[in-house]
């Protein structure tokens, strides 16, 4: 399946900013992405969710999976 097709442009910039959360649990992606749009991604299996690279901010942060990362690729490069 190309997930990049089923994406709406706003999640494909949340995307974008899950990617610059790297490879690390990030707690501020909640803080610009919108939670709906969050769960949408993570029930496609781009996102993730785990413990918080900085608890003192919240408790769980965000990432992508390696599923997420293939599809910011194809999104970055079109």
């Amino acid at each position: 399946m190309d997930t990049t097709n089923a994406l709406s442009p706003v999640e494909k910039r949340c995307l974008r900013t899950l990617a610059f959360a790297l490879d690390q649990y990030e707690p501020f992606v909640a803080l610009s992405v919108p939670e709906r749009t969050l769960r949408r991604l993570m029930d496609e299996g781009l996102a993730a969710e785990g413990p918080s690279l900085r608890p003192a901010v919240a408790p769980k942060g965000y990432k992508l999976t390696d599923r997420g990362w293939d599809t910011v690729r194809q999104v970055w490069t079109r």
